[in-house]
């Protein structure tokens, strides 16, 4: 009498009997079925698996197999996707690639974690402004810069906009990324002769924290430049300015030359 086999249905005839064409045909068709991966979506596995069964799901870019209780995840394949598909029921360690962030994250069981990853150019966390426009700045007066032009890139981490102090055009960066950031101001003032200036940098209409600053004590007739650059960890949401200060008694104007008046503004790692 002729055994199916439990973990495959395989068909065995006993010893003295007729090999049957329809049994051996049978059989064929289950392995044909079973040789690889069934590939299938985390909706659509298998209803009836066999011990060691393997399959890949489409959805999620996870291979598991099936232990005769439950499905087991046996590797962390990376998946591609954008930051606003990633899969929906991830489990602990499970690793992505986001195509439009060029972002690698993983997931550590309550969220996703998003590290640094590679870019092409295409995308990039960095940010560059600079002032085309000659500004005034009173003196006394800790007043906001308008970098009115964008420099070599721009990224969704950074928000420009307009500063709460004064209502100064293009004076407010909110970094979107918590982080370690590099940020590097530079600031150029005309006919700075006979007074101080300079520049800091802090946090939008607030004097509570200056991140960086540098100042100059000028005695020549010549126009000065200063420049402040800082790396530092700041939380997703820190909105920051970049304040001129001038004592000469008078309103100073900005001078424009060769991009001198500027901001950058670069993400490094989480």
């Amino acid at each position: 009498m002729s055994t199916t086999l439990a973990r495959t249905g395989y068909v065995l005839p006993a010893g003295p009997e007729t090999c049957d064409v329809a049994v051996l045909n049978g059989n064929m068709q289950k392995v044909d079925a079973q040789i690889g991966y069934t590939i299938c979506t985390s909706a659509t596995r298998p209803s009836t698996p066999f011990v060691g069964q393997p399959i890949y799901e489409t959805d999620f870019g996870l291979r598991r197999y099936w232990n005769g209780t439950t499905w087991v995840t046996f590797n962390r394949d990376l998946q591609v996707v954008t930051s606003t598909t990633r899969p929906s029921g991830p489990i602990s360690g499970q690793q992505i690639f986001e195509t439009d962030t060029r972002m690698l994250a993983y997931y550590d069981g309550s969220s996703w974690i998003q590290y640094a990853g590679v870019s092409d150019g295409s995308t990039v966390h960095e940010a560059e402004y600079y002032a085309a426009t000659v500004q005034s700045v009173p003196s006394g007066a800790d007043t906001p810069l308008n970098f009115d032009t964008v420099g070599n890139a721009t990224t969704a981490d950074v928000t420009r906009g307009t500063a709460t102090g004064g209502g100064i055009a293009n004076g407010k960066y909110t970094l979107n990324r918590g982080g370690l950031w590099h940020v590097d101001v530079g600031m150029r003032m005309q006919a700075s002769d006979g007074s101080s200036f300079g520049v800091w940098l802090g946090l939008d209409n607030s004097s509570a924290f200056r991140f960086a600053e540098n100042f100059c004590n000028s005695g020549g007739t010549a126009n000065i430049g200063v420049n402040l650059a800082i790396t530092r960890r700041f939380g997703p949401g820190t909105a920051l300015n970049a304040y001129a200060w001038q004592n000469s008694g008078a309103t100073k104007n900005t001078d424009t030359f060769a991009q001198a008046v500027h901001i950058r503004l670069a993400w490094l790692r989480p």
